[in-house]
C-alpha cells in the first residue's frame, strides 16, 4: 500500500477531505489498488468490455488517468484511514477540450483536429499539448468518474468522494457545470449521481466492437450545473 505522505510534491492537485475521506493525487504507486479494482469481475460489469481487466490494460488506464494531471484537475485516490476506497477522476469535457484544441491549431493555420472518442472504460482522455499557442482557458464544462472497492459499496463513500470534488470544482476551479454517464442498466451508479444532485439529461447509443451485457439499453448522461450544487449545497445536501 503505498504512503498517503511521500505521493510526490510537485503534484499540481491537492488533497481533498471529508468526514471520512482522504482524497490524495493519484501516482504511479497506486497501481496495485487499480489493478485489484480492474481484475473484480463485480466492478468492472459494466465497464469496459464487461469484464476484468489483464494487468497490462490496467497499467495502461492508470497512465492515461496520471496524463490527465494539470492545475487542479486529473484522479485521486481515495483512503478511509489506512484502507483504499477506490479513486475518482475530474477532467475537462471531451467536447471542450476539442474546441479548445481546434482554435489553437487554427491559430497555427493547420486544420483542425478530429474529435475525440469516448474512452472504453469511462476514463476521460486528454489533447496532445500545443506550443505556440494561446493560452487556453481553465475549462468550465467537467466531467468526472470514480471506480470503489465492493466492501465499500453501498456505505455512501461513493456519493461523499463525488461530492468533495464537486465542491473543488465548483468552488476552487469555477467549473459551471460537471457531466458523468454510465450504462443505462446500471442502478446503482445512476442512483450515486442521482444522490450528488445530478440530472439525467439524455440517453444515447454507442458502437462496440465486443458490447458488454445490457449496453442494447443504451447509456445516460447526467448533469449538475454550477447553480444546481449551489441551491443544494445551501439547503444543506453536501456533505
Amino acid at each position: 500500500m503505498p504512503s498517503k505522505t511521500s505521493l510526490g510534491p510537485t503534484s499540481r492537485q491537492q488533497p481533498l477531505r471529508t468526514k471520512r475521506l482522504e482524497l490524495v493525487p493519484l501516482t504511479p504507486q497506486h497501481q496495485a489498488d487499480l489493478y485489484a479494482l480492474d481484475a473484480d469481475p463485480a466492478v468492472m460489469r459494466y465497464i469496459g468490455y464487461g469484464k476484468p481487466l489483464s494487468e497490462s490494460d490496467s497499467e495502461t488506464g492508470l497512465k492515461c488517468l496520471l496524463d490527465l494531471a494539470e492545475d487542479g484537475l486529473g484522479a485521486w485516490a481515495g483512503y478511509a484511514g489506512a484502507d483504499f476506497v477506490g479513486w475518482w477522476v475530474l477532467a475537462a469535457a471531451p467536447a471542450q477540450t476539442e474546441a479548445q484544441t481546434q482554435t489553437q491549431t487554427q491559430t497555427q493555420a493547420s486544420q483542425a483536429e478530429s474529435p475525440p472518442t469516448r474512452s472504453e472504460d469511462s476514463i476521460p482522455t486528454r489533447p496532445p499539448p500545443q506550443t505556440d499557442s494561446p493560452q487556453p482557458q481553465p475549462p468550465t464544462h467537467l466531467v468526472f468518474g470514480l471506480r470503489i472497492s465492493p466492501r465499500f459499496w453501498r456505505r455512501g463513500y461513493g456519493t461523499e468522494g463525488t461530492r468533495a470534488l464537486f465542491r473543488h470544482a465548483f468552488g476552487a476551479l469555477g467549473a459551471e457545470q460537471i457531466s458523468g454517464d454510465a450504462m443505462t442498466v446500471n442502478a446503482g451508479s445512476r442512483a450515486a449521481m442521482a444522490a450528488c444532485g445530478m440530472t439525467h439529461v439524455r440517453t444515447f447509443h454507442n458502437e462496440y466492437d465486443s458490447p458488454p451485457p445490457g449496453i442494447e439499453e443504451g447509456e445516460v448522461e447526467y448533469r449538475i450545473t454550477r447553480g444546481e450544487w449551489e441551491e443544494g449545497e445551501g439547503e444543506g445536501k453536501g456533505v
